[in-house]
């Protein structure tokens, strides 16, 4: 088998998904593989480049066992509802990559969520969406020496923004955002209940706001550097065990995380309408000051 150029990786629990995944992908000439890390293993033969990790861990840290096994020369963060909507992909890309090889560019893929195109709407918002940061990528393909490079993800993530916070340092050090023509969609078709960021949304943006903003006279600002060093993750342990905060990840049964990663779980999610209904409440407290 020639060298792999690409490795498209994802946490995932939607298996009935990967193989239209796959097909959305397979017509190219470039070598490629795509990986998937979580705790529900397919009950279907898997085409020879497309892989499964087991793991019960948090998925920020699923994200980090992903690219450290990718064998590709570009990593892309993809996700398991995601569908290629361009015709021979990579082979777009690399003509792109081509294009830009001498610029430090990052090459966002074009995006519609539900059919609405959100390819500019990728920022990280501040100040009730008054203010937000420079552009960031939708899965670009990333060259994997650049992810070491650039200090990789940080262990403090539960489940969103840890690829924002990595691609903001890019950018602090010169990249800038450039538009693939490849398109990806996330539609309802491929959707369910299973949202595993609604519950952590919040204590992760939480983290973000630590170590990019700062506060003056009640309202945020951007840094121009990020207020911390990353925090990686204990190689030893990267698959067995979550890092605090493990959010709902902190039992690694294989009947627990099979359980909470299951529709039945999202049902009857008390913890997440609780909580947002008090949040609702506190929100309109606020309003009514």
């Amino acid at each position: 088998m020639s060298e792999i150029k690409y490795s498209l990786v994802s946490p995932a629990i939607r298996t009935e998904n990967w193989l239209k995944i796959y097909e959305s992908v397979k017509s190219n000439k470039a070598n490629f593989e795509i990986i998937f890390a979580g705790p529900r293993k397919p009950n279907f033969k898997l085409p020879q480049n497309l892989k499964y990790i087991e793991t019960n861990v948090k998925p920020a840290q699923c994200w980090e066992i992903l690219y450290e096994n990718a064998q590709g020369k570009y990593v892309m963060n993809i996700g398991d509802d995601l569908i290629f909507r361009t015709k021979n992909p990579l082979d777009k890309l690399d003509e792109e990559l081509e294009i830009y090889k001498n610029e430090k560019i990052l090459l966002g893929l074009t995006y519609k969520f539900r059919g609405i195109d959100q390819t500019k709407q990728q920022t990280f918002k501040i100040n009730n969406n008054e203010n937000e940061s420079a552009l960031l990528p939708m899965s670009p393909p990333l060259k994997k020496e650049l992810w070491y490079r650039y200090g990789r993800f940080d262990s403090r993530f539960i489940c969103t923004f840890m690829e924002a916070d990595f691609f903001l340092r890019m950018i602090n050090d010169g990249y800038r955002v450039v538009n693939s023509i490849v398109l990806v969609t996330e539609d309802k078709i491929l959707e369910d209940n299973r949202k595993m960021s609604r519950d952590y949304m919040r204590i992760d943006r939480k983290l973000m706001l630590k170590l990019w903003t700062f506060k003056e006279n009640n309202k945020e600002y951007f840094c121009k550097k990020r207020n911390e060093p990353v925090k990686n993750f204990e190689k030893k342990t990267i698959l067995t065990k979550s890092e605090k905060p493990a959010g709902r990840w902190s039992n690694n049964s294989k009947l627990y995380n099979f359980f909470i990663t299951s529709k039945i779980f999202y049902n009857i999610n008390i913890y997440f309408y609780l909580r947002n209904f008090l949040y609702k409440i506190k929100q309109t407290l606020y309003d009514n000051k």
